[in-house]
């Protein structure tokens, strides 16, 4: 009898793993794709990688985000063309956003796993602080290369006004995802 019990707990477990997987490699992906989605500007182009890396510890939380960021980190550096354009390796003048991307995803995912969930105004908020770690690394990186001044006129400025919209989207989507995940539960 104890036997009988034991198979259908192992494979929940193995479903479980395997859907656990499938998320993080379909996010993965995902992430590799939008980043090919780029406008170009010197020496940082627009994409939408830095959303995207939000979105995904918006959505996935702070350990699959993480995970998911990682990888794809991983990937680029190894020389895989995920990264903007169609770029591996170490990118020259982007290197500090990517940096950025892993303490954005856990930041984003672990203050949505402590309530900022509950309202689109906190989740907005949670996406823009989270969105200000990947610009800060970026343009902390960048100020070696061409100084503080320029940095900031190039890293930054530019970006403002079209990171906060996308931010915006970014946590409509988020919301629309964690209510209807709420209403299943």
């Amino acid at each position: 009898m104890r036997s009988e019990l034991r198979v259908p707990a192992l494979l929940h477990k193995q479903s479980l793993f395997l859907q656990e997987i499938s998320t993080i490699l379909i996010a993965n992906l995902l992430l590799a794709l939008i980043a090919q989605v780029s406008i170009p500007w010197q020496p940082v182009p627009l994409t939408f990688q830095s959303v995207a890396v939000v979105l995904l510890g918006l959505m996935l939380g702070s350990q699959r985000a993480v995970t998911v960021v990682l990888l794809y980190l991983l990937e680029g550096f190894s020389g895989l063309p995920v990264f903007a354009g169609g770029l591996g390796g170490f990118p020259h003048f982007t290197f500090g956003y990517l940096v950025g991307f892993l303490p954005a995803a856990f930041m984003a995912g672990w203050l949505m796993e402590r309530g900022a969930a509950r309202h689109l105004v906190t989740t907005y908020l949670t996406a823009i602080a989270s969105a200000a770690v990947i610009f800060i690394s970026g343009v902390f990186y960048l100020q070696f290369l061409v100084g503080w001044k320029t940095a900031i006129a190039v890293g930054i400025t530019p970006f403002l006004g079209i990171e906060l919209l996308k931010l915006l989207i970014a946590s409509l989507i988020s919301r629309r995802f964690w209510v209807s995940r709420t209403c299943e539960n």
